[in-house]
């Protein structure tokens, strides 16, 4: 299959696939849905908290929301934050659809977000993940991510 593969800018029509491809590989490892799968979210979806951190990434930092097309879909994306005062930029987000998986759309999008936070001054990339997703723990060092430290969460309900 001959993959003609593009990366550029978020725009809001790509809004409707990017929802698509978060309900699809966030799903099982994203701490608001683990949490509302747990003590439910009167009121609230976990997909559309979710889809409001990636409307902040876009309101903050648009050049930095970027998605993967490939033979005219789209089927990945990510989110970079530039943060000038500690010179470590964070990619809040990385996702490519199942159907795009396994065609190197993650480490275009992760080239690109990289290259991305050099050219605004950043000198450190930080990422993170859950340790319940185990394809993330392996695969981001296998970009040349450290691990650094590990973060627990605590949930209490009121």
């Amino acid at each position: 299959m001959n993959n003609d593969v593009t990366i550029r800018t978020m725009t809001s029509e790509d809004i409707a696939a990017v929802r698509r491809i978060t309900d699809e590989v966030f799903r099982p490892v994203a701490i608001v849905a683990l949490i509302e799968d747990k003590y439910g979210l009167e009121g609230h979806d976990w997909l559309e908290l979710k889809m409001q951190q990636i409307d902040d990434d876009l309101r903050a930092d648009a050049g930095g929301c970027m998605v993967a097309v490939c033979n005219g879909e789209v089927g990945g994306y990510i989110t970079c934050a530039v943060d000038k005062r500690s010179g470590i930029g964070r990619i809040p987000n990385l996702a490519v659809g199942h159907g795009f998986q396994g065609l190197g759309l993650s480490k275009l999008l992760m080239e690109s977000a990289v290259e991305y936070l050099k050219t605004h001054g950043m000198k450190l990339a930080k990422i993170e993940t859950l340790e319940t997703n185990e394809l993330c723990r392996e695969y981001y060092p296998r970009l040349g991510f450290e691990e650094i430290a590990r973060q627990i969460h605590f949930v209490k309900k009121l």
